[in-house]
């Protein structure tokens, strides 16, 4: 077998050895995006909070760089923020489907 069998019953432990040992190859180069794939990842998904606009641009790069070394192509980045998302949108990382409009939000009252 060449390849690993989509929906196996070890996908998830698959993706995340591959994505920590990619981490782990190049926390030199990347040492914060390194520390945030062993830490914030689940699976496919990653998940963290930034306490400026500057800071989660800066990681959603990194990571970006960084897992693409793995052979990994990070998309559909979402946030609260319309600065982080037009800075990710050129990179390709930005959720296109995203609309953070509230006037059109299901959840919210008219």
């Amino acid at each position: 077998m060449t390849v690993h069998v989509f929906e196996a019953v070890s996908s998830p432990l698959t993706c995340l050895f591959a994505l920590n040992k990619t981490a782990e190859g190049n926390k030199t180069r990347f040492p914060d995006a390194a520390a945030s794939v062993r830490t914030s990842f689940y699976v496919d998904n990653y998940l963290d909070s930034f306490n400026s606009e500057e800071k989660a641009i800066k990681r959603a790069r990194q990571l970006k760089a960084l897992l693409q070394l793995g052979g990994f192509n990070l998309t559909k980045w979402s946030s609260s923020s319309r600065k982080v998302l037009a800075a990710l949108k050129p990179l390709g990382l930005a959720n296109p489907k995203l609309d953070l409009d509230l006037a059109k939000s299901p959840w919210i009252a008219p």
